[in-house]
């Protein structure tokens, strides 16, 4: 199975989760740059090392929210997903791409 993982939070408990995923599936996490580059030590990352494919986000604002949705939209659909997981749903980038895939891939 194929599974995109979006966390935008909580990236160590997700980056965990994504490392169990990648046991027996093909995995694709995509994470908030900043709240990765403070959450994960250095040895998480080592583990994380060719395990997984990882997207880095800027944190969305305002007038980023068009071109990070499509570059979102746009990683996710090149992983041909099997189901997207969203790891929460806050903020704005979130909402938008639940609408805009729902359709697409199974959502959960």
């Amino acid at each position: 199975m194929r599974i995109a993982l979006v966390a935008l939070h909580f990236a160590e408990y997700a980056v965990r989760l994504a490392l169990a995923l990648a046991e027996t599936h093909a995995v694709l996490i995509v994470l908030n740059e900043r709240n990765a580059d403070t959450e994960l030590s250095t040895a998480l990352r080592q583990q994380m090392a060719g395990r997984f494919e990882i997207v880095l986000l800027q944190r969305p604002r305002l007038l980023r929210l068009p071109a990070q949705l499509s570059r979102l939209l746009a990683v996710i659909s090149a992983f041909r997903p099997d189901v997207v997981h969203y790891q929460e749903v806050g903020g704005r980038l979130v909402p938008w791409s639940v609408r805009l895939l729902d359709s697409q891939v199974p959502l959960v």
